[in-house]
């Protein structure tokens, strides 16, 4: 019963880790001038928390467990962005960054109040 809340963000994450973890050789130029990828930060990080705190929500009103589903959410999906940038030193073509991390945080953040929106108004 439980997996039936949780497989969109156990899926979600595996389609984060497979998107950030490819050689950078492998990712084609869109031929932008300007990087849109911290955009992209913001968008895989903010529909992870929303996803991870919808299951978490759903598991505590199930089980009575975890204790604070939306912090439980936000610690694990800032962990999973700090995680990916340090497993992305070891991919070819691919580098630790600081700013990546921040891009994370922050899509992060804007998912918990999209997540608190959708919460308020019934849509979750």
């Amino acid at each position: 019963m439980i997996m039936r809340y949780s497989w969109p963000a156990l899926v979600w994450l595996l389609i984060v880790l497979v998107l950030t973890l490819i050689p950078g050789p492998a990712i084609p130029d869109v031929g932008f001038s300007f990087r849109i990828d911290k955009i992209v930060h913001f968008f895989l990080f903010g529909i992870q928390m929303v996803l991870t705190a919808y299951a978490l929500e759903k598991h505590t009103l199930l089980r009575g467990a975890p204790a604070r589903p939306i912090l439980v959410s936000v610690i694990f999906s800032i962990a999973a962005g700090v995680g990916i940038e340090f497993l992305q030193r070891f991919v070819p073509g691919r580098s630790f960054s600081v700013f990546d991390m921040v891009a994370n945080t922050i899509g992060v953040g804007i998912g918990y109040y999209v997540f608190r929106y959708l919460k308020k108004r019934n849509r979750l």
